[in-house]
């Protein structure tokens, strides 16, 4: 079968695409992308530290909601001792003018949001969240409801649901799905990438590599279709004319963390 994808990079993170195989790119994803724009997340974790279970939480936290500030959080998270501290930042889905910033950590099982800066909720990842570890963060929304979508590296690798979208709402939901619905990914999940913010309209483009470090041959878009999370696999060769993507797949997408 032909391969219609660019050459991988020589090494992990390194490498590219030349000028004309990206204006290929770039006319393909213009034609075909459901993205009308793109921003790439203020922080994510590329590079884990050993993970080291602590007893962080909004309650461990004494967490007050409207009084809790962003700041002083993640002060007191790192005093804890909590590993891969995972940020992310958007737009409040029912106020543009309003931010949105989430974080957790290795082994916390929770997502803690703030609004402006100001405490305001904690999302469980459910069950399985306290075995989280190396996480990536990407905010989202659905039908005006804000949300949280977060990417387990190590539960990925381990076999378990690896992406969750947990939706601040009452009472509480969450859609998981398996790393194995994710073509590729059958080895897990590494340096996972979200654009986009809209599950219920244009959908939320995912990326991510192997644990080798190359780029997966395919994306998907995610869309929330009222009862769970479709998958839609994309070629990776038809969103590359995304900026943010294409610094991404060729290892210039830097973790600002």
């Amino acid at each position: 079968m032909e391969n219609h994808l660019p050459p991988r990079p020589a090494a992990p993170r390194r490498g590219g695409l030349g000028r004309a195989a990206r204006a290929a790119g770039l006319g393909i994803w213009l034609a075909v992308s459901p993205l009308a724009s793109c921003t790439v997340p203020a922080a994510y974790t590329t590079q884990f530290q050993n993970p080291v279970k602590t007893a962080a939480s909004a309650r461990a936290l004494g967490l007050r909601r409207g009084a809790s500030t962003w700041n002083g959080t993640l002060g007191a998270l790192r005093k804890m001792g909590v590993t891969n501290i995972a940020t992310a930042r958007g737009l409040d889905a029912k106020d543009q003018k309003a931010t949105i910033d989430a974080v957790s950590g290795d082994y916390m099982g929770e997502v803690l949001l703030f609004r402006n800066g100001v405490f305001h909720s904690a999302l469980s990842i459910g069950a399985d969240g306290n075995e989280n570890t190396g996480m990536y963060l990407h905010i989202v929304h659905t039908e005006g409801v804000n949300a949280v979508a977060v990417v387990s590296s190590e539960m990925s690798r381990q076999g378990y649901p690896s992406v969750f979208v947990l939706l601040e709402r009452e009472p509480p939901k969450r859609y998981f799905i398996s790393h194995g619905m994710f073509p590729g990914a059958e080895t897990g999940i590494n340096d996972p990438l979200m654009v986009g913010d809209d599950l219920s309209g244009t959908g939320v483009t995912f990326v991510w590599r192997d644990f080798r470090g190359f780029p997966a041959e395919n994306g998907v878009i995610l869309k929330c279709d009222g009862k769970g999370l479709a998958v839609t696999k994309i070629g990776m060769q038809k969103l590359l004319g995304c900026e943010c993507l294409w610094q991404w797949y060729n290892g210039n997408h830097k973790n600002t963390q």
